[in-house]
Formats: structure tokens, C-alpha cells, sequence
């Protein structure tokens, strides 16, 4: 074996104790703490049974009833720790406290009984609560308190802990392979949806480029040539010069939505800056001068949102900013991002006519549509002489 080969091999198996990407830990955080919530009720549920066995004198475990209150307890500072979203915190206390009543109930019964059976579930949980990669650790820690409490009986019985410690291997081995087809099927899920993202923008940018080549350019010619039609018209007839006037009005107003459209297309905000940045950047874009004041507001403490609910907010923070700034008469738009435990909500609001169409143009029913795309709800509140203001929220 070459230097080169047991280089990589040694990177191989060290790779295994590293810390997995951050990025992917934010986007399972979520799903870990739903499941370490209802492990901790199941859990619950479990250590009021045995506790009830043990008052029955069903089941005989040392230091009853002080060790079940000892894991209740730590199972309340568990789900505590899950309310804060320290879940590496609570999986560790929910293991701790199932291996003590494990441990508490193996002592008086010995390793040839099937009491060592009840560290099963803790590699179980372990492995599908943390992943991989604290499982061959986990497991040795399982065989210490099996051969700490089986020194109670004497001889210290070496055959049933070799058997117990074999079934621990082989779990935690299962456990593994699970894991490791879950973490790779989750990479496959990330980079199909990172290749999809892709070609959504390269598509956005091709249609980004067919309005700038066709339409922007377009409109721009007629209103150079309304411009000289102006020049050369030897006598100014009011009916004329009218018609001209309103077909410039609306030539100029066209090329203005063209380029906004080209610019909401382009947009590749996300990358460079987080979500109420990448709106407050757009709208700034489009305030043609400092008449209009734009304020921006963040509540809560940010966390990750998955791409296509953060990508469809951006898109609904945009149209609104935009509308808000054409056709409102505002003098102030507000943009405010609430993070709450299981929700993100955008609002924008402005002090403009509070009026809205009598039919819901484009722009409204592209946002009622992106939110229905991520299950959000969308919500349009106008008042005359108050303003209007938009709300959209999102399930996370």
C-alpha cells in the first residue's frame, strides 16, 4: 500500500468522526426536534408505567422510586432544552436518562435475564437522533454499565456480557447502515433540488435577457421615435399632440415595468445577503428618488428557512415593494420578517390611497400562487386614507 492510498484511507475512516455539514444539520434540525419531542412523550409515557409497575412490586429496580423521579426530571430538561432548540442538549439528556433506567433495573436482575435488552432502544435512538456519529462511542458507553452493573453478581458473568455486548454491535452496525442511506438519500434530495434551483435561474435569466433584447428595447425605440415626431411636426395640433403624449406616457410606463420585470429576474439576491436584505435591496432599485421612505424591521431570532419558502417570500416582498412604490402615492413603505417558532411571517405596509383593484391584477395572483406553491397564506388589508398592507405566512 502505497503513501498515497493510506492517506485517503485514513481520511476515510476520519471522515466518519467529523462533524457533518452545518448547513445540513440546520435543514434537519427541524425534523430531529419533532422527533426528539415525541420520543420524550413516548419516554414519558414509559417511566409512569414502570413506575406504576414498581409500586406494584411488578418490577424490582435499586434505588426505587428516587431513580424514576431522577429520570423524569431529566426528561423535563429535555423537552426544555427542545423548546430552545438545543437538541444535541436534549438527545443527550433523553439517552442519559433512559440508559439509568436501564441500569437501575439490570442490577437487581443480572445479565442472563432479559433486562439488558432495555439499552436496545438507547443505540436505537441514538443512531436515528444523532446520526452515525456517535454510535460506536454510545455503544461502548452501553457496555460499560452492563459489566458496571452486572458486578453485582458474583462471579462476574463474562458469557451473558459477551452476548449483550454482541447484540449491542450488531444493533448499533444496523443502525449505522440506516443512518448512513438516510444521510445519503437527504445529499441525492439536496443536490437534485440544488439542480433544479439552477435551472430555474438559468431560465429566469434567459427570459431576463429575451425582455431586455425584445420588449425594453422596443419600447425604447417608440419612445424615440415619439420624440422625433415631435421635432418635425410643423404644426401643433392639441388632438395630435395628445395622442402623443399619452402614447409616450404609456410607452415609458412599459419600459418601466419591463425593466423591473428584467430585474426581479435577475435576481440573485439570496446568495449574497439574507432575505429581508435581498427585499430592501430591490426596492431601493426601483425608488426613482428619496420622496419615498422605505424602513425595514426584523422580530424574532433568524433561522434557516428551506430555500423554496425563503425564495417564494423574497418574490412576494418584491411585487409588494413594487406595487407599493407605482401605485400607492406612499410616502413610507414598511417591510418587516417575524421568525416565530413554527412560522415566518412578511408584512409590507405603506400610508398610501389604500385602494385595490376591483380585479385582482398579475402581480396579486403570482403572490396568492407562490404561497400556495410552500402551503403559506396570503393576506391583503386596504384602508382608505390608512394604506395597504400585506401579509404572508409561512409554516416552517
Amino acid at each position: 500500500m502505497d503513501l498515497m492510498t493510506l492517506r485517503r484511507r485514513l481520511d476515510q475512516i476520519a471522515s466518519r468522526f467529523r462533524k457533518p455539514n452545518p448547513e445540513r444539520l440546520a435543514w434537519e434540525e427541524p425534523l430531529r426536534a419533532q422527533f426528539v419531542s415525541r420520543l420524550l412523550i413516548l419516554s414519558g409515557l414509559a417511566e409512569i408505567s414502570l413506575l406504576a409497575l414498581g409500586y406494584a412490586g411488578v418490577i424490582r429496580s435499586a434505588f426505587f422510586p428516587w431513580a424514576s423521579f431522577e429520570s423524569l426530571l431529566l426528561l423535563l430538561i429535555s423537552a426544555w432544552c427542545v423548546r430552545k432548540k438545543n437538541i444535541a442538549v436534549a438527545a443527550a439528556l433523553l439517552l442519559v436518562s433512559l440508559s439509568h433506567v436501564a441500569a437501575f433495573i439490570i442490577t437487581p436482575y443480572g445479565p442472563r435475564n432479559a433486562a439488558p435488552a432495555l439499552l436496545l432502544p438507547t443505540i436505537i435512538i441514538s443512531g436515528l437522533v444523532t446520526g452515525r456519529y456517535i454510535l460506536g462511542a454510545w455503544w461502548a458507553i452501553c457496555v460499560a454499565i452492563l459489566i458496571w452493573v452486572s458486578r453485582a453478581s458474583s462471579p462476574l458473568d463474562v458469557q451473558a456480557i459477551l452476548f449483550w455486548s454482541a447484540g449491542y454491535a450488531a444493533t448499533a452496525y444496523l443502525i449505522w447502515l440506516f443512518s448512513s442511506h438516510l444521510e445519503r438519500l437527504l445529499e441525492a434530495a439536496s443536490r437534485s433540488g440544488e439542480e433544479k434551483r439552477e435551472a430555474v435561474v438559468g431560465e429566469r435569466m434567459r427570459l431576463a435577457r429575451e425582455v431586455h433584447d425584445t420588449l425594453a428595447q422596443g419600447f425604447t425605440g417608440i419612445v424615440v421615435q415619439i420624440n422625433a415626431a415631435e421635432q418635425i411636426t410643423p404644426v401643433k395640433n392639441e388632438e395630435t399632440w395628445s395622442h402623443l403624449e399619452k402614447a409616450r406616457t404609456l410607452a415609458r410606463r412599459s419600459l418601466d415595468e419591463a425593466r423591473r420585470s428584467i430585474l426581479l429576474l435577475r435576481s440573485n439576491d439570496l446568495r449574497d445577503s439574507d432575505l429581508l436584505s435581498a427585499i430592501e435591496k430591490t426596492g431601493r432599485h426601483l425608488l426613482a428618488d428619496e420622496s419615498i421612505q422605505l424602513e425595514t424591521a426584523r422580530e424574532g431570532d433568524p433561522y434557516v428557512l428551506p430555500a423554496e419558502i425563503e425564495t417564494e417570500l423574497l418574490r412576494v416582498g418584491q411585487e409588494a415593494v413594487a406595487n407599493a412604490i407605482r401605485h400607492s402615492g406612499a410616502k413610507k413603505i414598511t417591510v418587516s420578517l417575524r421568525y416565530l417558532p413554527h412560522e415566518v411571517v412578511l408584512r409590507v405596509s405603506d400610508d398610501g390611497t389604500g385602494s385595490l383593484p376591483r380585479a385582482p391584477g398579475l402581480g396579486i395572483r403570482g403572490m396568492e400562487e407562490r404561497m400556495q406553491r410552500v402551503r403559506g397564506h396570503l393576506e391583503i388589508i386596504a384602508q382608505p386614507e390608512v394604506g395597504t398592507a400585506v401579509r404572508a405566512s409561512v409554516a416552517v
